[in-house]
């Protein structure tokens, strides 16, 4: 796609449809098929890097509107204690959603600082992850709340991935490249997967030292694995991408590549194609095809092929009747900033 039908297909499916508030914040999402009302912090986080990505490509006016989402974001209203910031609000459920709500901001700050030329930002992001203590016997991080209070290890195996590829990308904070290596190093190598190359989404990591308890229950997981009867495979096949994306940016880590010649194969041929294309999780929440298709450009042997016709798929989602089956349109219209993302790394490759 060229630069102008980026800017096009932006304007018309979000920022058309998603008005700023006079506080700089966007309308508040329901977390896509999982229905927690959320507050503006998570689309505002997606927002801020779209507008900072087309001011860098010259559409300086949305100058005003990112300055205006990145104040937000440096709000008491975003983050009432001024340490985490504030997801949700839903009984037993973390109001900072856990890792991954964190890299989440984490990672459009990181890129809006270079844009705008506001450095702090970037010490606001390396705050952020600095006070997620690192655990280095599980070699993984704790979530804390919103007084940035120690919650213990983080048992979301995606949200631990994601945290570590947002700290790969601080790249002037001593200390995160060094944790980032240990976790894939440690626990990358110990990810489930379907015969297919799928992840299972239920995979997380557990301590070194297992309980009896602990071998009998990854026994019992692994035989129900291998018989296809996990229930939780719509959701392993809708969340492929969004695991795929942080293990191929990854991949020169040792001991990462064997892993993603196996997220590779999953995704060449119609099969997984198929699964996706009305799945609650991928496309409409999580932006599939973009974040495939961004994951392939990060490995020395370019799948031109398998790209296009995960980057039509994602792309034909977005047509107005399609859009009507989104479980949160808010999220579906934010999320498009992955798009911004996958540019920006076809372009890079083009570049070397």
């Amino acid at each position: 796609m060229k630069i102008e039908e980026v800017k096009l297909l932006l304007e018309r499916v979000a920022l058309c449809n998603l008005p700023q508030a006079m506080d700089g914040s966007f309308e508040c999402s329901n977390n896509g098929p999982h229905f927690d009302r959320e507050t503006p912090v998570r689309s505002t986080a997606y927002m801020l890097y779209m507008l900072c990505w087309l001011v860098k490509n010259g559409y300086d006016q949305y100058l005003e509107a990112a300055n205006n989402a990145a104040n937000y974001l440096m709000s008491s209203a975003a983050t009432p204690y001024g340490v985490a910031y504030y997801f949700r609000d839903v009984p037993g459920k973390s109001k900072t959603n856990g890792l991954i709500g964190q890299a989440w901001v984490m990672e459009s700050l990181i890129f809006s600082s270079k844009v705008l030329n506001r450095g702090e930002l970037y010490l606001k992001a390396e705050e952020l992850f600095k006070c997620h203590s690192f655990d280095l016997k599980n070699c993984a991080w704790h979530e804390v709340d919103l007084q940035g209070r120690d919650k213990g290890l983080g048992r979301t195996f995606n949200q631990q991935l994601w945290f570590a590829y947002v700290a790969s990308q601080l790249k002037d904070t001593d200390g995160a490249e060094e944790k980032c290596k240990l976790f894939c190093m440690n626990v990358l190598p110990r990810t489930r997967f379907y015969r297919d190359g799928v992840i299972v989404h239920d995979s997380f990591f557990k301590k070194f030292n297992y309980s009896l308890k602990d071998v009998f229950e990854d026994a019992c997981q692994a035989y129900v694995i291998s018989k296809g009867w996990n229930k939780q495979r719509e959701r392993s096949v809708g969340y492929q991408g969004f695991n795929m994306l942080p293990f191929a940016k990854l991949y020169h880590i040792h001991g990462l590549r064997k892993l993603v010649d196996r997220l590779v194969s999953s995704v060449r041929g119609e099969s997984l194609l198929k699964e996706m294309e009305y799945n609650r999780y991928g496309l409409l929440y999580n932006p599939s095809g973009f974040e495939i298709c961004e994951a392939l450009l990060c490995l020395p042997e370019f799948d031109e092929s398998t790209f296009e016709r995960w980057l039509l798929l994602q792309l034909n989602s977005y047509d107005d009747g399609k859009l009507k089956r989104s479980p949160d349109i808010v999220l579906t219209r934010a999320r498009l900033y992955e798009l911004c993302r996958l540019y920006e790394s076809y372009n890079d490759m083009r570049r070397k």
